[in-house]
């Protein structure tokens, strides 16, 4: 297959080849400019930076012909769980709902938070492939992010190069073809392609030992200089969370410290 846009300056040939508007081409590159923010710092398990990643996965939905709000979705979709937002926190909070919708608007930062809620194992895909004739067209963008997802993976070999999924109960020849029945169910033959193509071209890749990462999940690698904030490292702690859903007004005391600290 021909690789994926990695990044900015891929995807934006991309688009602009595709005849996008300006208006859509600013969205773009405010999603992009966000993403370099919240992922600062960010390498997935097999060394690729998160930028990199979500480019592909805007990437894979652009080739389908989806529409630019869907592709800026997937420039950003895992903002809210794994972006960095500085208050420590993981999970789409009301102080961070704002920043996104500013960014690049209600449609994307509405198809972003669907996505952090969005379940993805076996069983929620045999639901998903089960109930999609009544899908809304929410759960039609959202399964296309989600598969969107796995060609950027499945095209970088992300599967073979770390420990990452190894337990992923979607893993395997069995995974892959619910994750096929799924865009067949959803008719999107442009994905299924995308999907067939991209696990072709990742086990293509021989992957000695060597290359291997022990890693198992995203890692932050923070400049020489970082000194991580002694209020948001609680916050970020599952002590901190803890005593956060346990102490009345835990939560209010720590945006005065936070506000006082700024």
């Amino acid at each position: 297959m021909t690789d994926l846009a990695q990044t900015n300056v891929q995807l934006l040939r991309e688009v602009v080849d595709a005849g996008w508007s300006d208006d859509d081409l600013r969205r773009l590159r405010a999603g992009y400019e966000l993403a370099i923010w919240a992922f600062s710092g960010q390498y997935r398990a097999n060394g690729k930076t998160q930028l990199a990643h979500h480019v592909g996965v805007a990437s894979a939905l652009q080739r389908t012909g989806a529409r630019p709000a869907l592709v800026i979705a997937g420039a950003v979709h895992s903002l809210y769980f794994l972006g960095e937002f500085g208050s420590g926190r993981r999970g789409p909070h009301d102080d961070k709902r704002p920043i996104v919708r500013r960014a690049v608007g209600p449609e994307v930062e509405q198809l972003v938070y669907g996505y952090t809620n969005f379940a993805w194992d076996a069983a929620s895909v045999a639901s998903m492939i089960a109930e999609a004739a009544s899908a809304t067209d929410e759960r039609r963008d959202l399964v296309a992010m989600r598969l969107a997802n796995e060609v950027d993976e499945y095209a970088d070999a992300a599967m073979r190069l770390s420990r990452e999924h190894t337990e992923y109960d979607l893993g395997g020849p069995e995974g892959f073809a619910a994750m096929v029945a799924l865009a067949d169910a959803h008719d999107a033959p442009a994905l299924r392609a995308l999907l067939i193509e991209a696990r072709e071209s990742g086990s293509a890749m021989r992957v000695p030992d060597v290359l291997v990462s022990a890693e198992d999940n995203t890692v932050f690698v923070p400049p020489a200089s970082y000194r991580r904030r002694v209020y948001i490292a609680l916050q970020d702690s599952r002590a901190g969370h803890g005593v956060a859903e346990r102490v009345p007004g835990a939560r209010r005391v720590a945006t005065w410290v936070r506000a006082k600290l700024a």
